[in-house]
């Protein structure tokens, strides 16, 4: 997924799935060379990494690290952070210089939200719900609301023009939380209208939809305690429709070790276009790889495994990940 100067690109996943570790990889990716300023904000259990990534690749003289911590400091103290860092790197824009900001996690952010939301008691729920026009779609003012604080924080990823200075700030964003992949409502009402299941066929795919939906309930998992960062699958949407981009880290990362990740393919993309960001060398590469790629992962899950044309493309694919894979700390230059 090819990342564009002065774009905004989250990096989303569950807890576990080694975002953070693809995160400073992008800064090893630097290894050398002096063309950008980093600027990375974290919480204090990440600081010793964080710092450690950094003079592996000989960027702490042109690096920040601004630290917080969730566990001492309130949620607007956390918040202050991932702000501090955006002014910091604001600054080098405007000064004409290329800045890379990571703000690792954003939960700080969306928890602050949500206590100004508690917090906040001049609108009632008619106001609330009452439609604005934001951006050319109807939506409830709590959301017009929500849209505009978020945006504050996506949307000061630029490149700038000549006249301008023709600096840049390229932003990542680590999100702990998954998109909407299917919409289990849907699926219910179907299992209900479905008028060729025997009652009790219907009844036990009712339950098994029902403790699917319970066991990917965060309340119920280790993300909610994971020290409280995860965000919801509402939130991660709207974060997407506000971003440049985004990128899902896969589940099979999960209790594998930091050795490699994986990505998922068709869950990864870039807004803006390959032709507009991706290097000149890459441009036709990156498309066609990642539809490749998806087309071989679903033949695998929905194919038949006995037809040669699905053995064919799994092999294919198999050859081109190997290919592809680069071991975590150990990032690839693109010329190589």
């Amino acid at each position: 997924v090819p990342v564009g100067v002065g774009q905004s690109m989250l990096i989303m996943g569950k807890g576990g799935t080694q975002k953070t570790r693809m995160a400073l990889d992008m800064l090893l990716a630097h290894k050398g060379s002096d063309r950008y300023k980093f600027v990375y904000a974290c919480d204090r259990n990440d600081l010793a990494e964080v710092r450690k990534t950094l003079d592996e690749a000989e960027l702490a003289e042109q690096s920040v690290v601004v630290c917080s911590s969730g566990s001492a400091q309130s949620k607007g103290s956390r918040y202050t952070a991932l702000l501090t860092a955006l002014a910091i790197a604001e600054g080098v824009r405007d000064d004409g210089g290329e800045a890379v900001v990571v703000l690792d996690d954003m939960a700080s952010a969306v928890h602050f939200w949500e206590q100004i939301c508690e917090t906040e008691n001049s609108y009632n729920d008619e106001d609330m719900n009452e439609l604005l026009e934001v951006d050319g779609m109807l939506i409830a003012r709590f959301d017009a609301l929500q849209r505009q604080f978020f945006s504050n924080i996506l949307q000061r990823s630029a490149k700038m023009n000549g006249n301008m200075g023709g600096g840049s700030l390229t932003l990542f964003c680590v999100l702990q939380g998954e998109p909407m992949r299917e919409d289990k409502m849907d699926l219910g009402v179907k299992i209900l209208k479905q008028q060729n299941l025997a009652p009790e066929m219907r009844e036990k795919l009712l339950l098994a939809l029902a403790n699917q939906v319970k066991e990917k309930d965060p309340s119920n998992g280790e993300e909610a305690s994971a020290g409280g960062s995860f965000v919801s699958t509402r939130t991660v949407e709207e974060f997407k429709s506000i971003s440049d981009g985004h990128i899902l880290m896969s589940e099979s990362n999960l209790g594998r070790g930091d050795d490699t990740y994986d990505i998922v393919p068709s869950l990864s993309t870039t807004r803006l276009g390959v032709g507009r960001v991706a290097a000149p060398i890459m441009m036709d590469l990156c498309s066609n790889l990642q539809l490749m790629l998806q087309q071989s992962m679903d033949a695998q899950a929905f194919g038949n495994q006995q037809e040669e044309s699905t053995n064919s493309q799994s092999a294919k694919s198999g050859l081109v990940l190997k290919l592809l894979r680069q071991k975590a700390r150990n990032p690839v230059a693109l010329e190589q």
